[in-house]
């Protein structure tokens, strides 16, 4: 029921700056910064034509994209940090990748000071290391975007058993590609323990990576099934994920296929980025337009009949409980009868009980 003694919620609170939360204009500043360093450190030798620089600008759109993705979040929905905590945590923790990646530039003298690259070690543990826990830390944002996902939706699945199988098709299949790659590197006889860690470790966190997008996608096309709102956030998240999991797909492809033609790998490469671009600026509107609702449709609804003084509240009220409905008098129950997926407890049963039947190994 509506309380009209209740204070309208501002957006970010007593802190807010012109309306959005404060902790959204710290990552828009972040995503600021990140953008004018790309454009300092651009290498202005090796970007020679409209090309170089149309494919330079790409790579930046991924970084700055993820650092918007908790801006536009909390934009849209200002209390994220109450009904939706691990989306959030989600979107902060991926939006942390890219400043660990900015971080690694500054950082690469002590890394290569520190464990120098030698002969029987032709890479710098230091700065592997960090890489790893870069990937690692983006593995486990997008599981809690995914999980964030599940647990905001409304309404129950309606996909087919398929969506199930989706996460342990992509696991395995990043698994078999990794280990082929593994077993096809020629690292001598005798090797230091620390090169089977590093091509051991860089396998998994590719297997993590896919298996991490695919879960995000598996819990997108639940929401687009489930007719979960807003309809094109959904849509947009599941295509997005799409994009940069067929990207990650490529990639373990052409790691394993000969490819000698120059421009075989030309359009490869344009096609990794692309995909990459593409992906994140998808995900980043899916947030800009309100992915997830965190609100039932049937609140708005509902929220100015008053039972003792509205004389078509009972009428109304009996249509709700599964009595005649008349479109022409009632067109608000019509599209709601149409979107539903049973009863009206069925609708707003995971309102205080969010629903656990996706999971990431699921």
């Amino acid at each position: 029921m509506h309380d009209e003694t209740s204070e309208p919620r501002v957006p970010g609170g007593p802190l807010a700056i012109c309306g959005l939360h404060p902790l959204a204009w710290i990552f828009i500043l972040l995503a600021l910064v990140d953008l004018i360093w790309f454009i300092v450190n651009s290498d202005s030798a090796q970007i020679t034509s409209l090309a170089d620089a149309v494919f330079y600008g790409l790579q930046v759109f991924p970084a700055v994209a993820a650092l918007l993705f908790p801006a536009a979040l909390l934009a849209r929905h200002p209390d994220a940090a109450t009904r939706a905590p691990v989306l959030l945590l989600g979107t902060v923790l991926f939006a942390l990748v890219q400043f660990l990646l900015l971080l690694a530039t500054p950082l690469a003298p002590y890394f290569e000071a520190s464990t120098p690259a030698s002969q029987e070690v032709p890479f710098i543990a230091m700065a592997e290391l960090y890489n790893g826990l870069t990937l690692a830390v983006a593995a486990l944002a997008l599981a809690f975007m995914a999980r964030g996902l599940s647990l905001a939706r409304w309404y129950e699945d309606r996909t087919g058993p398929w969506i199930d199988w989706l996460v342990p098709v992509a696991t395995a299949f990043a698994t078999v590609f990794g280990f082929v790659s593994a077993v096809r590197l020629d690292v001598g006889d005798s090797v230091p323990l620390i090169i089977p860690i590093y091509i051991g470790s860089s396998v998994i966190l590719g297997i993590l990576r896919v298996a991490a997008w695919a879960y995000l996608l598996a819990s997108a096309l639940r929401g687009v099934a489930a007719g979960e709102d807003p309809r094109a956030g959904w849509q947009l998240a599941a295509l997005a994920s799409g994009i940069v999991l067929f990207a990650l797909v490529l990639i373990n492809v052409v790691s394993l296929v000969p490819v000698p033609e120059e421009l075989v790998i030309d359009l490869y490469q344009w096609t990794v980025v692309l995909a990459y671009a593409l992906g994140h600026v998808l995900l980043l509107a899916a947030f800009t337009i309100g992915l997830p609702s965190l609100d039932p449709d049937d609140d708005d609804t509902y929220a100015d009949y008053d039972e003792d003084n509205d004389e078509g509240f009972e009428a109304e009220e009996a249509g709700y409980e599964g009595g005649p409905v008349y479109d022409d008098e009632f067109p608000e129950e019509g599209i709601r009868q149409a979107r539903s997926v049973g009863s009206a407890e069925t609708r707003l049963r995971r309102k205080f009980s969010p629903s656990s039947t996706d999971s990431i190994g699921a």
